[in-house]
This record gives C-alpha cells, structure tokens and sequence, in this order.
C-alpha cells in the first residue's frame, strides 16, 4: 500500500483500517509506504527489496515511482507481474462514495474478499 502521509487516529487511519478490514487483511500480509508530498520512490527498489504481488496506490500517482504506464483508476493494472489498483487518496474516497464503491466492486472485493 502507498499513500501520502496519514496521522494516526485520524480520519484518512480510520478509513484505511475499514478497507484492509473488508479485505480481510492483517498487518502481516501488507506493507504500508506513506509518502510525503512529492517525494519519490522507484519501483524497481520496491520490488527488489518487497517484492509484492499487488500494489494499491492511495492517491499517489505512478509517475512517483517512475512508472510511465496509463492505469485504470478503480481496477486492477498489471504491470511487471504485479497487480496494480490506482485509486483516490483516502479523504477524497471518503468524499466521492461512488468512487469507493467503484474501488470496492471493481478491486478490493474480488481481488481479496472474493477469494477468501
């Protein structure tokens, strides 16, 4: 998971929990990358040092790992063998429920919850 900064007992730390709840994850199955604005973080150290299998970007936009591909937003991406699903930052899917909805049905449920 990548997103920008969340302060903890927050409302953006809230509505992360609600997701990763839905999706039936635990802190042992995901690592959580929080990126101040404008930092950046290549993809190929990622996936060197994690690994991971999907890549759910919580506002952040691919370009900031130095990815020049076109993803959908609310689906799932593949790209360099990773499942990547691009999505709003988590205020502004608190704000535009459809686009959480979209998240959910087209992603998250049945990339986790569906296969449980």
């Amino acid at each position: 998971i990548l997103s920008g900064k969340i302060d903890e007992q927050s409302a953006e730390q809230q509505q992360l929990k609600k997701i990763l709840d839905a999706c039936k994850l635990t802190e042992n199955n995901f690592n959580h990358v929080q990126l101040a604005d404008q930092e950046r973080l290549a993809w190929h150290l990622l996936k060197g040092v994690a690994n991971p299998s999907v890549v759910i970007l919580f506002g952040v936009h691919p370009s900031r790992m130095g990815i020049s591909a076109l993803f959908r937003l609310n689906a799932m991406n593949n790209f360099d063998g990773t499942s990547w699903i691009p999505t709003l930052s988590l205020q502004e899917l608190e704000q535009q429920p459809q686009a959480k909805k979209d998240l959910w049905t087209n992603a998250l449920k049945p990339l986790f919850a569906d296969t449980q």
